[in-house]
């Protein structure tokens, strides 16, 4: 089994260090992200031994002056990382400190690791749904360059790369404590942890209580939208580091997620592959030629608590696609995707696999690059990806399906943060990072559409709703 790790995009970090890849899931670590802030304030180092700056190894060895600086420092990292990364429906109530914990490297394999961490719990208020909801979360971000002579520097910050699920939007952090701990603890099991966290400081849960079990996902109807619409921004990134087409003449023109594959075993090794139809424009040729072909990775660290680590992926074994001049790493059909991924897994006890691919999202065969634009799915998800900026031709209308047509009036609608009412539609669009809900259905009725849309998105509707109108449908 190989696992690769990148610089994953978007989340807490700036600048990022990596482990080596192992060949095992349950050895692997999570990747921690370092961020160097620009105004960090630098104490000079008085005291060295034998040349070299000695870190602290207790807790008790940390002065009020340096938590003082820590906290503050880690207050500043979570308002620049965290508190601004919030929905807009989403308000911050309070981040409490609550302690910390001192991470001393005890064996050489994790030299240079020794870390203090500084342990929040975070509460907001959610109004995404009908009514407010106040919810918890757990944050946390360490320092390495804490010294026995009262030294500190805070200019290097260092977080974890998982995320928590909620209802409909997603943020850094876990879901309780102990699922932070847990991390810590697994990912450097040979490292020595001191913990002086007060729990009696903890806000209490409001509202019916959830189970924060921590466990990996095992079967399709156990992933969330939120958690599939994080992973969707996370494969992008993976395809993009795995393909490296540098070619100017070679376009991907769509990746297009057309559903995923949970594999579980009796370890609970469980791995959530993300699959995609990929279209790559080809400009070499005389006439620019699509090309196509399907890819998937696999997060295993996907759980029904809502977390989600995606800085770590299983990926199977693909094949080498040469086209004219240039190749790819992929599968030439959804079937020799699938058969990768049971390969992959061969050697396991107790497979099981829960398929959740949609063949119906599949792109019909000899697309050109004339009619890419009115494919379902293509664009992230658009059906006509300028709508909001140039009139549909009455040809192409006509040419779509019933499912196709609606789609193609219901994007415009989401463009504007329309939250619709049926939860099929709904879930569909939280797949994409461009979709975000703004304006409630009956708020949207009351105004009227003409009130969010501009002239020719209101021409392009009349026409989509004539030919639908047309079909009786």
């Amino acid at each position: 089994m190989s696992i690769k790790r990148v610089a994953s995009l978007g989340l807490v970090a700036a600048l990022c260090f990596t482990f080596a890849a192992c060949k095992n899931t349950k050895e692997t670590k999570s990747e921690l992200r370092r961020v160097r802030k620009p105004d960090a304030v630098f104490e000079t180092k008085s005291e060295s031994r034998n040349g070299a700056l000695v870190h602290v190894s207790k807790l008790s060895e940390i002065t009020d002056k340096q938590l003082k600086t820590l906290k503050e420092a880690a207050e500043s990292v979570f308002e620049d990382n965290v508190a601004r990364n919030l929905p807009s429906n989403v308000s911050l109530d309070e981040c409490r400190y609550v302690g910390n914990i001192i991470q001393n490297a005890s064996s050489p394999e994790y030299e240079g690791w020794d870390y203090v961490y500084m342990v929040f719990q975070v509460q907001v208020t959610d109004k995404s749904g009908t009514e407010p909801v106040v919810r918890h979360f757990f944050w946390t971000v360490g320092y390495s360059d804490v010294y026995l002579d009262g030294t500190v520097d805070t200019g290097i910050a260092t977080g974890y790369g998982t995320s928590v699920c909620f209802s409909d939007w997603s943020i850094n952090g876990f879901r309780t404590f102990d699922t932070m701990k847990e991390e810590m603890f697994t990912n450097f099991a040979g490292a020595k942890f001191e913990v002086n966290v007060d729990e009696s400081l903890f806000m209490p849960e409001i509202g019916p209580a959830e189970d924060t079990t921590r466990q990996r996902v095992a079967t399709k109807e156990e992933v969330t939208p939120v958690q599939i619409k994080l992973l969707n921004e996370e494969a992008r990134v993976f395809f993009d580091y795995e393909q490296e087409l540098k070619s100017d003449f070679v376009v991907v023109e769509q990746f297009k997620y057309i559903g995923l594959i949970v594999v579980s075993n009796s370890y609970g090794e469980n791995n959530v592959y993300m699959c995609y139809q990929v279209r790559v424009m080809d400009h070499n040729q005389e006439s620019p030629k699509a090309e196509e072909f399907y890819w998937c990775d696999g997060f295993p660290n996907v759980y029904t608590n809502g977390e989600v680590d995606p800085s770590t992926v299983n990926s199977p074994d693909k094949e080498t696609l040469a086209f004219s001049g240039w190749s790819v790493n992929g599968f030439s059909s959804v079937e020799d995707m699938k058969k990768s991924i049971i390969a992959y897994w061969r050697d396991s006890v107790g497979v099981t696999f829960s398929d959740g691919i949609d063949t119906s999202l599949l792109n019909p065969g000899g697309t050109t690059k004339k009619d890419v634009a009115i494919v379902v799915g293509s664009n992230d998800g658009f059906v006509f990806p300028s709508s909001d900026k140039e009139l549909i031709p009455k040809e192409n209308i006509q040419k779509l399906s019933d499912g196709e047509l609606r789609a193609a009036i219901n994007e415009i609608w989401a463009r504007h943060g329309y939250i619709f009412r049926n939860k099929e539609i709904l879930d569909k669009y939280h797949q994409f990072s461009w979709y975000e809900e703004k304006v409630p259905a009956d708020e949207w009725d009351k105004n009227g559409e003409d009130h969010y849309l501009n002239e020719i998105e209101q021409q392009n509707i009349k026409n989509l709703v004539d030919e639908r109108d047309k079909r009786g449908g």
